[in-house]
């Protein structure tokens, strides 16, 4: 990595603590004043909120309709079966997508369902032709992701983004979960606009995919970041031994002797962008040693 990537990877670092903030201003939980003042990135404005399914509606409509039926729901109904899951910003040159993490029991449930799908069973996926199967929890979430619109019509993630984005560059983002989620809309994007450029970083992705998916991917989105952290256990799940696989490239950091040997230190965002730019960005107080 280069001054270059650093300064990209501080960016979308803060560009995904704007999506911790708005969704702890509105739903509170774990997230709340982690990014408390976060503003949006300097020459960029806020285009719009995305949100996504808990699983609600696959619980109770989603053998019956599919998932479209999100898009021509009341307001009201759909903001008590979703939650923001990232946010989106733009500039003259750029398009930034920032997924957040988890937060939450039903996202949780997401994180630990390792059952894996074909990709092209899904059905923001059908008639393209996708390699391999990824993380039916992670598929689920990411197939229900659209634009928070106050009434229909509403468009789904990939949708929007095709319709403004131009000839701009897409810059795609997430921590944790929502590295996951980047990770799968970038593939998606990709396959179905291969002449799009994007750029993808992540911080502690867990492993979204199988091998074949893995080739997939970085053939089609070359410019990938995915930074882990060595004590950090969220990138080691699921499981190598579970045919799950990482996408490249890795930008390895280890905060063991800089941070308190806890998890939470290690898996926090701030945590990694400390280690990327420590004269940039501060370790919280919480997490320091001693």
């Amino acid at each position: 990595m280069n001054a270059e990537d650093i300064d990209r990877a501080l960016l979308l670092g803060h560009a995904v603590g704007f999506a911790y903030e708005r969704y702890a201003a509105k739903h509170g939980g774990a997230a709340r004043n982690l990014f408390s003042g976060v503003q949006i990135p300097a020459g960029y404005e806020h285009v719009a909120e995305v949100i996504a399914d808990d699983g609600v509606t696959k619980d109770i409509f989603g053998n019956l309709f599919g998932k479209e039926i999100l898009l021509g729901m009341p307001a009201f109904l759909l903001h008590a079966i979703t939650k923001p899951i990232a946010e989106i910003f733009a500039s003259k040159n750029d398009v930034i997508v920032a997924f957040r993490g988890t937060d939450g029991y039903l996202e949780s449930l997401h994180d630990a369902d390792v059952i894996s799908s074909r990709i092209g069973d899904f059905l923001l996926f059908k008639n393209i032709q996708y390699s391999g199967i990824a993380h039916s929890g992670f598929l689920g979430l990411y197939s229900t992701c659209m634009i928070d619109a106050a009434s229909p019509p509403r468009l789904f993630l990939a949708d929007f983004i095709h319709g403004m984005i131009g000839e701009r560059t897409l810059s795609i983002a997430g921590h944790s979960l929502g590295a996951a989620l980047a990770t799968l809309f970038a593939i998606d994007f990709a396959h179905k606009h291969p002449e799009a450029k994007i750029r993808v970083i992540t911080f502690a992705s867990p492993r979204v995919g199988d091998p074949e998916f893995v080739r997939d991917y970085n053939a089609r989105v070359p410019e990938t970041w995915r930074i882990d952290n060595e004590p950090d256990f969220v990138p080691d799940i699921p499981f190598c031994g579970w045919n799950y696989d990482h996408v490249q490239t890795e930008w390895h950091i280890d905060s063991r002797g800089t941070t308190k040997f806890e998890s939470a230190a290690f898996h926090d965002l701030r945590t990694y962008l400390h280690m990327i730019a420590p004269d940039r960005a501060e370790l919280p107080a919480e997490h320091k040693p001693g």
